[in-house]
Parts: structure tokens; C-alpha cells; sequence
């Protein structure tokens, strides 16, 4: 028969030649299946195999064909089935013509997993290695896998079981479009307090729900509690842990966590090393009139936390802080140095001025006026609130000392002494509060009572309101004019004192609403030897707190005896301080 033609292996036909050809067509027919070959393997110059058992080991694989192969060559294509999984990079021997390496498409190791056992597995030699073309890495993946970059999926991707995001694996995870997933997500949970972008597991979120400590709090050193008010719950602090109270010198230490030192008396707190007390807070009270020797906190050293006062203290591992939860408040009537606290931005100050002295009465001879001495002017008062950044880190505070009475005297026909001005009372230099005047000494005629301190005026300045005197001399703010008509009230500046008339009663000291009253004038015995009552002293109507009291009365005239008299007038109201720190 004719000689058969085709180009590939399919073209071939098996019977052929027949039994009946001659032997020389024998040769054609093997001529024509080297041609078919060689269209059908195009390119390759070496073995090709097909398939081989697998051998080796794991990440060690051997493959040793019935027929060796002779070399490796570039575009060999191995089918195989490999015994045993992969757990990392591994290798292939064929024939010992010695350990390939076997690398993914990308050029890369196979992670653990990439090649399974007895899954079909397709390898091509490129020269160097052996590249996975298809098998167990694209049919099938049970370990961990890791993807470089990033993985977009077009359509929609279901997972019925669970993706699960390690540390730090999946960088950016986005779902745009919608998308949901059948099975858990899961990751790990981060440590409580963690407050980094990574994503929130349900068991981190339980644990910041019900945790005692809010995370990312100023030093963490306060704890809070989940509370409920009208079925909202909230976060709030947490109540005091326990009271210890001192009256001598303490160190705070790690037990007074929460704890409120509730001090009394005077002496110095201590504070266990930040660094060892690490995230830690405690309340400070002082209780009770002394004050309480602060060291190192807010930035300030060995402070006094004065009476009234409350602070909460924490502390962040460095540094100790504190909140002022009270004010203090100082009311004293002693002259004493005071020290600045910190954390205050204003103070209120309030003074009043010392009032002056009473004058003393006239001795005469009898069927003479002897008037009794007039009564002293009242100290002023005066508010006001400065900066804490006005303050210096001490400022002297002086308390105005009171006026003395004339001195009594003792040869006949000779005018009452005067008495003395009241002294001022103030604040370093922000703030004076003037004294008042002085009381007149008792003559044969009739006295002005003393000025009253002004509020702008130094000792016994009388008004200073911007206003002319007047013939009353009462004044809101200024100190009140004493006068031989009659005494005046004022607001916030000293009433005056009382008159000596030296024919009927004494001047009654004024009033004062804020200041300090007057005091009233003696007693005076008149040129018929009969005897006047005193004037009663000025009250206090506003008081302020018992910053200043009534003046004191005049005294009564002595009795007539040798025609003599000596009657001195009444002092005008205390002086005193109060100082708070608003906060």
C-alpha cells in the first residue's frame, strides 16, 4: 500500500504497515513517526517524563524512573505524586542527576503545605529549578498561607468557615461593595488598654466593658466604675477605698491606693518614689486648722495645703499630680507668711483695716464742760481676686494692729489725749485694706468723732469715692467723715466715730455695712455738773462672716468728785483676713 502521512501523533494509524508491505516500507513508517515526534515535542532536547513515582522524603524528593534519565534539559515537564508533604523549601532529584530546587511560579520557596501528599503534582525545569505548574499548591491549601501584596477578588467569595487574621498577616482587610461571611472571623485579641488600629474581638470588647480600668486614661492611676442612672450606664469613679487618718508626719505608700489621707493638725505627707508606686492615686484632706507640708507635686516643692482644702493625687510612674477638689479658706487674725499652692489660677482676698483708738476725756474743774473723748474711725474693707500668676511663691500678709485709747489724764483743766490710728491690714502689695482714725481727746467743747478708713486712703484717710466730703462724709466705699454733728455709716469703707457734744449725749460710732463700725464716744460731765451718757458703738451690718465686729461703746463719765472728769471714747471694729482659693 501507499506510504500513510500526518504531522502529528493522532494522524498515525496503528495497523500500518500491514503484514502484506514490503519490508522497505518499514523503514518509511519509522521515518514518518520520528517526524511526528518531533512536530508534536517541538523544542525539547532532552527527556521528557511523564510520570514517575516519588520516593524521598519530606522537602527531600526523589523520583527514579524505570528508563534514567540522561540530563537535565530546559522545558522538561515531571508528573508526579508525592509521598509526603512539604514543610518548607525542598528539593528534586531525578535519575541522581542530583537536588533541584523547587520553586512556586513566582520564584519563590513553597510555604508548608504548598505540595501535598498523594495529590497529582506538575513540575517544569527552567534551566535552574523546578517550577510548580499545577497540583496540590493550586487544588488544595490546609496550612498557613501568605500573600505578598495585595488580593483582589472580583464577584463574590464565600467562606464557610473561618478567616482568621494572625498578628500581623493581613495588613489592610476591605470590603467594598458589601460582602458577608458564613463561619467566625476571628483574630487575635489584643492586650487590655491596646488602643492601636487593630481590629476589636468580641472577647476584647467584653474585657474593656466590664474592666475596672478605662484604658488611655491620664496616668491610669483612677479607677472607674461601670454605674447605671435611669437605665443609662456610664462610667464614674469609683468610691473612696478607705479612710486613714494621720495627725503627725506620713509617707503615703502602695495600701493607700484610692484611699483618702484625711489629715489634721500641723506636719509634713511624704510620697513613696513615683517609679515605685507606678500608676497610683490617693485623696488628701486637711480637716482640720494647721497646715500640711506637701513634697514634690505638679511641679512644685514642699507646698502647704492649707485648712479646708482637698486634692486628688495621682501619679503616672514619674510624676505625682493632683486635682483640687476643695478650696481652702484661711480666716485669721495673726500676721503670717503665706505660701502659693499650685495648680490655683485665682485667689480671693478679703481685708479689713484695724480701727483706730478712742480719745481720752478732758479733766476739769467742776461747773466746767468736761466732754468725754470721741470714738475712733472703723477700719475699711476691701475684695479682691487675683491671678494666681499675680501671686509670688510667698507674700507677706500683715494684720493691722488696732488704735490704743488716749492716755488718761490726770492734771485738772487739760484736753483728753488722742488715741491712735488703726493699722493697715494687706496682702503683699496686691492688696490694703486701710485703718481708721483716731478718736479726738475730750475738750470743753464738742469733738468730731474719727474718720472712718477709706478704701483708697491710707490710715484714717475718710472718703476717697472720687466725690467731694459733703457735709455728711457718708460714702459707699470711702471712709465716713466723723463729725460734731453726728457720726455716718458707710459700705465698704470704716464708719466714723462718735461725736462728744459736751453739753448732752454721746455720738452713737456709724455704721458700717461691709467695714468696721465706729466706735462711740465717753460720756461727758456738762458746766452744771450733771453727767451724758456714752454713744453705744456702730454694728456691722453685713458682717462678713465676723470679719469685723462692733465698736466698742464710749465709756461712761466718772463721778463727780473734786469736779474732776476723764471719760475716754470707744475703740472702732476688729481687723481681720480671710483668704480662699476659688480654684
Amino acid at each position: 500500500m501507499a506510504l500513510e502521512t500526518g504531522n502529528y501523533i493522532g494522524d498515525l494509524v496503528i495497523n500500518n504497515p500491514t503484514a502484506n508491505d514490503p519490508k522497505s516500507a518499514g523503514d518509511d513508517h519509522l521515518r514518518l513517526i520520528k517526524k511526528v515526534l518531533k512536530e508534536c515535542l517541538n523544542g525539547f532536547a532532552g527527556g521528557v517524563l511523564l510520570y514517575g513515582a516519588e520516593g524521598g522524603s519530606a522537602d527531600v524528593y526523589t523520583i527514579t524512573p524505570g528508563t534514567a534519565l540522561v540530563a537535565y534539559v530546559a522545558g522538561q515537564l515531571v508528573l508526579t505524586s508525592p509521598t509526603n508533604t512539604n514543610t518548607g523549601a525542598c528539593t528534586l532529584n531525578i535519575s541522581s542527576l542530583g537536588a533541584k530546587s523547587i520553586k512556586t511560579a513566582l520564584g519563590a520557596d513553597p510555604t508548608a503545605g504548598d505540595i501535598a501528599a498523594n495529590q497529582p503534582l506538575l513540575l517544569m525545569y527552567d534551566g535552574t529549578n523546578f517550577v510548580i505548574l499545577c497540583g496540590s499548591a493550586s487544588i488544595q491549601r490546609t496550612g498557613n498561607q501568605t500573600i505578598t501584596g495585595t488580593l483582589g477578588v472580583t464577584g463574590a467569595v464565600s467562606l464557610s468557615s473561618t478567616l482568621q487574621a494572625l498578628a500581623t498577616s493581613i495588613t489592610t482587610l476591605t470590603a467594598s461593595g458589601g460582602g458577608s461571611f458564613g463561619g467566625a472571623v476571628t483574630g487575635v485579641t489584643a492586650a487590655a488598654g491596646d488602643n492601636t488600629t487593630k481590629f476589636a474581638t468580641t472577647a476584647f470588647a467584653t474585657a474593656l466593658a466590664f474592666a475596672a480600668a478605662l484604658p488611655a486614661q491620664p496616668g491610669g492611676s483612677i479607677t472607674y466604675t461601670l454605674q447605671s442612672l435611669a437605665g443609662v450606664a456610664f462610667w464614674g469613679l469609683a468610691g473612696v477605698a478607705g479612710v486613714n487618718s494621720q495627725s503627725s508626719n506620713y509617707t503615703v505608700i502602695a495600701s493607700d491606693k484610692e484611699k483618702l489621707i484625711d489629715c489634721t493638725g500641723t506636719f509634713a505627707l511624704t510620697f513613696t518614689a513615683a517609679a515605685t508606686l507606678g500608676n497610683f492615686g490617693f485623696y488628701v484632706r486637711n480637716s482640720g486648722t494647721g497646715n500640711i507640708t506637701i513634697p514634690t507635686s505638679d511641679g512644685v516643692t514642699n507646698w502647704l495645703m492649707y485648712p479646708g482644702e482637698a486634692r486628688l493625687f495621682f501619679c503616672n510612674g514619674s510624676n505625682f499630680f493632683s486635682i483640687i477638689l476643695s478650696a481652702f479658706v484661711i480666716d485669721t487674725a495673726t500676721s503670717f507668711t503665706f505660701t502659693k499652692p499650685p495648680v490655683y489660677k485665682a485667689f480671693d482676698l478679703e481685708g479689713w483695716g484695724a480701727s483706730g483708738g478712742g480719745g481720752s476725756g478732758r479733766r476739769g474743774a467742776a461747773s466746767s464742760t468736761r466732754s468725754g473723748g470721741t470714738g475712733g474711725g472703723g477700719g475699711a474693707y476691701k475684695p479682691r481676686r487675683v491671678l494666681a500668676t499675680d501671686v509670688g511663691a510667698t507674700e507677706t500678709v500683715t494684720i493691722g494692729a488696732a488704735g490704743t485709747g488716749g492716755a488718761a489724764v490726770t492734771t485738772n483743766d487739760t484736753d483728753g489725749n488722742n488715741g491712735t490710728t488703726g493699722g493697715d491690714t494687706s496682702f503683699g502689695s496686691l492688696l490694703i485694706s486701710y485703718g481708721g482714725g483716731p478718736g479726738q481727746g475730750g475738750s470743753n467743747g464738742a469733738q468730731a468723732g474719727g474718720n472712718g478708713g477709706g478704701a483708697l486712703a491710707s490710715n484714717g484717710g475718710g472718703p476717697q469715692d472720687g466725690q467731694a466730703s459733703g457735709t455728711d462724709g457718708s460714702r459707699g466705699f470711702g471712709g465716713a467723715l466723723g463729725n460734731t454733728a453726728s457720726s455716718y455709716p458707710s459700705a465698704f469703707g470704716g464708719g466714723s466715730g462718735g461725736n462728744s457734744t459736751g453739753t448732752g449725749a454721746a455720738g452713737a460710732g456709724g455704721s458700717a455695712t461691709e467695714g468696721c463700725p465706729g466706735g462711740g464716744a465717753g460720756g461727758c460731765i456738762d458746766s452744771s455738773d450733771a453727767t451724758q451718757a456714752p454713744g453705744a458703738g456702730g454694728s456691722n451690718a453685713g458682717n462678713r462672716g465676723g470679719g469685723a465686729a462692733a465698736g466698742t461703746s464710749g465709756a461712761s463719765p466718772t463721778a463727780v468728785a473734786a469736779g474732776t472728769g476723764n471719760q475716754g471714747g470707744g475703740g472702732g471694729g476688729s481687723s481681720r483676713r480671710w483668704l480662699s482659693g476659688p480654684g
